[in-house]
């Protein structure tokens, strides 16, 4: 968010709060992205939500166990 430009697009919420989806546009592609929580279950969850917020064609998750 410091090197790029980014704009607070929507805002997914759970049981610790909110958590908001961010916007990149570069070389002519725009790009979400959020930041998750450790663990399958909230990680399944926030992305189901933004399934619904998000008019994405494709997600890509990073994670680590």
């Amino acid at each position: 968010m410091e090197k790029y430009k980014a704009t607070e697009i929507a805002a997914l919420w759970c049981a610790t709060g909110k958590t908001p989806v961010y916007l990149i546009e570069r070389n002519g592609h725009r790009f979400a992205f959020y930041k998750t929580y450790v663990g399958a279950p909230i990680t399944v969850g926030l992305l189901e939500d933004a399934t619904i917020e998000l008019d994405c064609e494709k997600f890509i998750l990073f994670g680590g166990a």
